[in-house]
C-alpha cells in the first residue's frame, strides 16, 4: 500500500509539471486563469493527500513491527522467569 502512494506521488508531480507547461496563465481570460490556478491547487491537494497517507502507513507499520518486538520479548522475559522460578524450586528441593 505505501508503493501505491508513492507512486501516486510521482505521479501527482509529473501530471504537476507536464500540466504546468500546458497551462496559459495571464492570457487575459479570467476564466482560463481561475482553471488553471484551481487545477494547480487540485495537483497540489492531491500530491499532499498521498504524501500524508504514505507516512501515515509507515508510522503504522513501524508501530506495528514495535509492537511485535515487545511481545517478543515479553514471552522471553516470561520464559526466563519460568526457567528462574524452577531453579529455585530444584535448589530450595535439594536443600531440605
Amino acid at each position: 500500500m505505501v508503493m501505491k502512494h508513492g507512486v501516486l506521488v510521482v505521479s501527482g508531480i509529473l501530471l504537476l509539471l507536464f500540466g504546468i507547461s500546458q497551462l496559459t496563465m495571464g492570457s487575459g481570460s479570467p476564466l482560463a486563469d481561475a482553471f488553471a490556478l484551481t487545477w494547480v491547487i487540485l495537483m497540489l491537494f492531491y500530491i499532499m493527500a498521498n504524501a500524508r497517507q504514505m507516512r501515515r502507513m509507515q508510522e503504522q507499520r513501524r508501530k506495528r513491527m514495535e509492537a511485535e518486538r515487545r511481545l517478543e520479548w515479553l514471552a522471553a522475559e516470561r520464559k526466563w522467569k519460568k526457567e528462574q522460578m524452577k531453579m529455585r524450586r530444584v535448589k530450595s528441593v535439594s536443600l531440605q
